[in-house]
């Protein structure tokens, strides 16, 4: 299950890195799960993958690191569902409405999330 978790790691640090090189294609991104019903898929990604890392945390080296991102991923896909659809699109748009800059900061974040997953595994 380390495995997992590293692969997770490498894809939170591949999106980090296209999106801090091309913030629109994060804003492509958004544009894509707002569209119709699709951020019920990306609730339901959320929940899937954090359910795993969690299972998966019991493997890892420093177990809490994977624990702490799968919670706030489960958190994360609930929150998309309870929020409902309206106010979802309002927090996609006001997302997208970032300058580059904050898009490329939130990008870095994603790369150190990435590589602590990475070192944790």
């Amino acid at each position: 299950m380390t495995y997992f978790i590293t692969a997770i790691g490498i894809i939170y640090v591949i999106f980090g890195v296209v999106y801090f090189i091309r913030p629109d294609y994060a804003r492509a991104v958004i544009d894509f799960f707002k569209a119709g019903k699709r951020i019920y898929i990306g609730g339901i990604i959320r929940l899937v993958l954090g359910a795993l890392l969690i299972y998966a945390a019991q493997n890892a080296l420093v177990p809490w690191v994977p624990r702490a991102i799968g919670i706030l991923a489960v958190a994360g896909g609930i929150t998309i569902y309870a929020l409902g659809i309206g106010r979802v699109h309002a927090m996609m748009d006001w997302w997208k409405g970032l300058s580059d800059n904050r898009l490329r900061i939130i990008a870095v974040v994603a790369e150190l999330v990435g590589i602590l997953l990475i070192y944790s595994a």
